[in-house]
């Protein structure tokens, strides 16, 4: 599902009850994603010509404005981005 975020605590109990093991749960830095979302918006205004060929002009504005809200939370620091790292028992 696209552009669906849980919690961290949703997260881990999914992952709890399909009989996952939860070793660790490492932060991101959001300062390092603040910088890969600037560079997704630039590639995406750079390369319009060929998403909107591609994917159409809907599909374009939609990810446009997607990286352009996001970059907004990641600025106003509404969000934490978290790695989780699980596996299943032997």
């Amino acid at each position: 599902e696209e552009g669906r975020y849980v919690t961290l605590d949703e997260e881990l109990a999914t992952l709890r009850e399909v009989g996952f093991e939860v070793d660790r749960v490492l932060p991101l830095s959001m300062r390092d994603y603040q910088r890969t979302t600037e560079r997704w918006l630039a590639n995406c205004e750079r390369q319009r010509a060929e998403l909107t060929e591609l994917a159409g002009d809907d599909a374009y504005r939609w990810y446009r404005t997607y990286f352009r809200l996001f970059r907004r939370l990641i600025d106003d620091r509404a969000m934490q981005l978290d790695v989780v790292v699980a596996r299943r028992p032997d």
